[in-house]
């Protein structure tokens, strides 16, 4: 389970995570995501509908602050290996639902940040990555964050 929280580390809404063994697939095994947001008043606590939630990068305050000291923050598809990025101490984050589903909201919370945005790009993805780095180019370059740099790299996963 991936927690989303807002700007101050509040619980905004959860990505659940499924995995389970599949002989029929060639990697042997499939996974599911599920996205949930808590409420009280349901009898297991949460409500398994998001939508009209805002849309936030996993991991917000650490994002905030590394930005906030100028430090280079990686997007990359899917919060196992955001994770994997920041237990080495590298600030790394995603959006949920996928590459294909990037937000233009998303794209205040890197205005001057210097980004590195690392990719599978499988076909089915690319064009919805792609979206997704030009809207970040122009927030991190335009006339009032020209300090903000980005990249765009082709993460080939096999």
């Amino acid at each position: 389970t991936y927690d989303y929280t807002d700007a101050v580390g509040a619980l905004v809404y959860q990505v659940v995570r499924y995995d389970w063994d599949d002989p029929s697939n060639p990697k042997g095994h499939s996974k599911n995501f599920r996205q949930r947001q808590p409420d009280p008043a349901k009898p297991r606590g949460w409500n398994w509908k998001v939508k009209g939630l805002p849309p936030l990068p996993y991991r917000l305050p650490e994002i905030i602050e590394a930005v906030g000291q100028g430090y280079t923050v990686f997007i990359v598809e899917g919060e196992k290996k955001a994770d994997l990025l920041a237990e080495q101490g590298v600030p790394a984050t995603c959006n949920s639902g996928g590459a294909g589903k990037f937000a233009g909201e998303l794209v205040e919370h890197f205005r001057g940040a210097h980004v590195v945005i690392l990719p599978d790009l499988p076909a089915r993805l690319r064009d919805g990555f792609l979206a997704a780095a030009q809207g970040l180019a122009t927030a991190v370059v335009d006339g009032r964050d020209a300090q903000g740099s980005f990249v765009a790299m082709n993460n080939v996963v096999s």
